[in-house]
């Protein structure tokens, strides 16, 4: 079985200087003068705000949140986003990381943008807190409303107007900052990271800073089971891959939500032999998330990765660095580094099974020495024979037959009919959760989490080994109560 990487998830990180160098950008003659119309018209704006009393959300004065526990303030403001053919005006909420004098001297800037109504502020206290950073967290919708076309996360509009904003001086954060009860100049360097439909969001306006240049100041990008375009999604990974920019998910189960983990499979695929994340085995694990976003964001700033960790957590059981597929506790999570599955041979996967325990269902209560044998059909789809005894290993013999076709490109995915041509529809029926590298056992359910299979290519397996895998099963989703189902060995002849 797999070696599991258990985590502290309360220990702080220490402070150190940050190693990185960003790239040298010009802004061209035209530029700057533009940049210095959207500063002037800004400022102009800002001084009607505070005229009124304050900049806070929708033009109310700036309200201030109690502290935190580990010591971070919080308060909201104003956001101006410089959206031609004016700006669109939002609130924003800001995290300032304590210091011992009392003042805030922060590494960098991080925008997290919410993809829903999610509520983010535990984590961006935390991310605050833990990698002395200013967080800010806009709102910015997540679907077009009529009467404010474009304004919302999937405009190409919007992702430009928020990569325009990291130029320069940045004059329009700065505002909102400042409103915000920030005193000084905001820290050059930047993360950006997002939720759900945010955590595309950020992958694409991180995208569009490598082409107006303000990825000089970028040093990453986090998503918080990021959902992306797919048919955007290669080329952005290309232009931050250009510059080194590291982009990192951590993923939750496939589901609705995420598009059934269309952008985690997509960001395998493209990079298929380095880490990018890891997938949660709980997706509501706020805990585990904030203990591996940190440690990234706190390695990013050293300048450091899945090859040289300080604080990250990228796999490995005793230096932490990657290992693809590693199983992982922190906490009272679990999780494994992506892939989670790696994507599914099927060739190597056909052929026959036995079943070691399952959720029972009808009429797999009564039967013993199940197995199922799986066998090529035409293109990527393969017959599925279940067969059985009834009630002993003489009893009657009992046997279904039907066939299967994979729902998504890793084939961790299918759906299975007894009854007629299968459909390739999200989400199937047959999910692959786990499986040896050498295809001996593999863990089977369904997406509502009521189905769970252990299935070996040995007839009967030790028992430690036995309950090994349904701990995983559980650990991998499977909520209903796997017992076992006894298997026979023929006689001996």
């Amino acid at each position: 079985m797999p070696r599991v990487v258990i985590a502290d998830e309360h220990a702080a990180p220490t402070n150190r200087q940050n190693p990185f160098v960003g790239v040298n950008y010009q802004l061209s003659k035209h530029y700057k003068v533009s940049l210095m119309l959207k500063t002037i018209s800004l400022l102009i704006v800002a001084v009607l705000c505070l005229s009124l009393g304050g900049c806070g959300g929708n033009g109310l004065p700036a309200t201030d949140s109690p502290q935190f526990d580990n010591g971070v303030t919080a308060s909201r403001s104003s956001l101006f986003i410089p959206y031609s053919p004016g700006f669109f005006v939002t609130s924003a909420d800001w995290y300032f990381p304590p210091q011992a004098d009392g003042t805030v001297s922060a590494k960098g800037v991080v925008w997290l943008q919410r993809g829903d109504t999610a509520d983010l502020a535990a984590l961006a206290a935390q991310i605050a807190g833990q990698t002395n950073s200013i967080v800010v967290v806009p709102v910015i919708s997540s679907f077009e409303i009529p009467t404010q076309p474009g304004r919302y996360l999937g405009s190409a509009a919007m992702q430009q107007a928020v990569a325009d904003m990291m130029l320069g001086d940045r004059v329009a954060l700065a505002i909102s900052a400042n409103a915000a009860g920030y005193q000084g100049v905001l820290p050059q360097k930047f993360l950006l990271a997002g939720e759900r439909l945010g955590g595309g969001f950020a992958a694409e306006v991180a995208a569009r800073t490598v082409d107006n240049g303000a990825a000089a100041n970028l040093l990453g990008v986090v998503m918080f089971d990021g959902v992306a375009r797919p048919d955007q999604f290669p080329a952005t990974l290309a232009k931050l891959d250009s510059l080194g920019i590291p982009l990192y998910q951590i993923a939750s189960p496939p589901q609705a939500g995420n598009n059934w983990g269309s952008t985690t499979e997509q960001l395998v695929a493209l990079h298929p032999v380095q880490f990018v994340g890891v997938q949660l085995d709980d997706g509501s694990a706020m805990s585990a998330a904030i203990t591996l976003s940190t440690g990234w964001i706190n390695d990013i700033y050293e300048g450091r990765g899945p090859s040289d960790p300080f604080y990250g957590i990228y796999g490995n059981p005793n230096d932490g660095t990657y290992v693809a597929n590693q199983p992982l506790v922190i906490g009272n999570t679990g999780g494994t580094v992506l892939p989670a599955p790696p994507p599914v041979d099927i060739a190597q996967y056909l052929g026959t099974w036995y079943e070691q325990g399952s959720v029972k269902q009808d009429p797999s209560v009564v039967l013993v020495n199940v197995k199922a044998v799986y066998d090529y059909q035409l293109g990527d789809s393969f017959t599925v024979e279940n067969s059985g005894n009834t009630s002993g290993p003489s009893g009657p013999a009992w046997t279904i037959t039907g066939s299967a076709v994979p729902v998504n490109a890793a084939n961790t995915r299918h759906k299975v009919s007894f009854s007629g041509l299968p459909t390739r529809d999200e989400p199937g029926n047959y999910w692959i959760l786990d499986y040896a590298p050498d295809y001996s056992w593999a863990i089977v359910g369904d997406p509502t989490g009521t189905a769970g299979s252990i299935l070996t290519r040995d007839r009967v397996i030790p028992e430690a080994e036995y309950k090994a895998l349904v701990a995983r099963a559980y650990r991998l989703g499977v909520r209903g109560t796997i017992t076992p189902t006894a298997q026979y060995l023929p006689p001996a002849s």
